[in-house]
């Protein structure tokens, strides 16, 4: 990747720009908010793509010799903070690539704009997407389904059997009839039960 000219105005990189004079980046024409330390951070990657900037380098462009500060903290959140901006991912970057315990790379093609040039072009293509990491889930997502399907099966197969029980269970045996006969008239005397228990009759008097 070939280094930029001395002092660029602006540039561009897929649907970006920077105005370097104007402190400001934009996509699609449209200013996207980047704070003072996140921006100096992105102008000095953007004026020398492809080459390794030192965690040392980006220290002393943001703070002085003597600020006291939590230095490598600070310097993760302000790479953050550009990625944020750009939609970059540390995984799997497009932009920004982490050199580990050594500093930063800008991978994507720059292209310095001249005066009249437009911030960004129809049809222009990013670097691919990142690519989601497929975790567990879906697997004991799939696992839970298998169990829920499980369990109704054996509720309907439960439920099924104690309705054949139910409609299938023979009918209790009507109670015995018992008879009684009353004479049409006269006075009756002592009731007499009948051998078997079953029967109770009434003896009447004449008349």
């Amino acid at each position: 990747m070939q280094p930029l000219p001395e002092s660029p105005k602006s540039v561009r990189f897929g649907l970006f720009a920077v105005d370097f004079s104007a402190a400001e980046l934009r996509k699609r024409g449209g200013k996207v908010m980047l704070q003072d330390q996140p921006f100096k951070v992105l102008a000095l990657l953007l004026r020398r793509p492809g080459e390794l900037v030192t965690r040392e380098e980006l220290q002393q462009a943001l703070w002085p010799a003597d600020t006291f500060v939590e230095f490598d903290e600070s310097l993760n959140k302000v790479i953050q903070k550009i990625r944020q901006a750009l939609a970059d991912s540390s995984d799997n970057p497009r932009f920004i690539e982490t050199i580990p315990r050594r500093g930063y790379r800008f991978i994507a093609p720059v292209e310095v704009l001249g005066q009249d040039e437009p911030e960004s072009q129809s049809g222009e293509q990013l670097p691919p997407e990142p690519k989601k990491a497929v975790g567990a889930f879906p697997d004991r997502g799939r696992r839970l389904r298998r169990q829920r399907i499980l369990w109704i099966g054996a509720a309907a197969a439960a439920l099924g059997i104690s309705i054949t029980f139910w409609i299938g269970r023979p009918n209790p045996a009507p109670a015995p009839l018992r008879k009684f006969t009353i004479a049409p008239k006269g006075e009756f005397g002592e009731p007499v039960i009948s051998p078997d228990g079953r029967h109770i009759a009434y003896v009447a008097g004449g008349s």
